[in-house]
């Protein structure tokens, strides 16, 4: 199977293709829905794997709110200063059926293509096994120490990538 891997900004993405990216972020269940259609709108760049037609998996180089960016530095008791990290990846995200074919590595490099320049930080679950080679993969380093979710019964890491 083929997959068309594409990245825009979200100003020049259609009404369905964010509407599609959020469809698709939402099946992750790891995101908050309240104010998630802002939230991608604000991104640097979407990225998405399409099967014909049809977007199968999804990523994102995000553009965090301030409030947010600023406690996940907090949190995990990092040195960095989280003003040097603009961006973050993450909604990354593909639908059952296309899974374990290289499409989240493949949305990443389109990202990073496309976005040389920026110092990158990323969060995982402390036991996310699938995405930590990913990650270190793509040059990130993990920092500071894991720290409590506030979405559920898990500690999260943070993750840096300087451009």
């Amino acid at each position: 199977m083929t997959y068309k891997i594409e990245t825009q900004t979200p100003s020049s993405c259609t009404s369905e293709q964010l509407h599609q990216f959020e469809r698709l972020v939402l099946c992750g269940g790891e995101v908050t829905p309240a104010g998630l259609t802002g939230r991608i709108n604000r991104s640097f760049r979407l990225a998405w794997a399409l099967d014909g037609s049809e977007p199968v998996a999804v990523a994102a180089l995000k553009r965090p709110n301030e409030g947010y960016h600023r406690s996940v530095f907090l949190k995990s008791r990092s040195f960095e200063d989280a003003n040097s990290w603009e961006a973050e990846l993450g909604w990354i995200f593909v639908a059952e059926g296309h899974r374990r074919k290289g499409l989240a590595r493949k949305l990443v490099a389109a990202l990073f293509q496309d976005e040389p320049n920026r110092n990158v930080f990323a969060t995982s679950r402390e036991r996310n096994d699938p995405i930590m080679p990913l990650l270190e993969e793509f040059g990130f380093v993990r920092e500071g120490n894991p720290y409590a979710s506030e979405s559920g019964e898990y500690n999260l890491v943070l993750h840096l990538k300087q451009a």
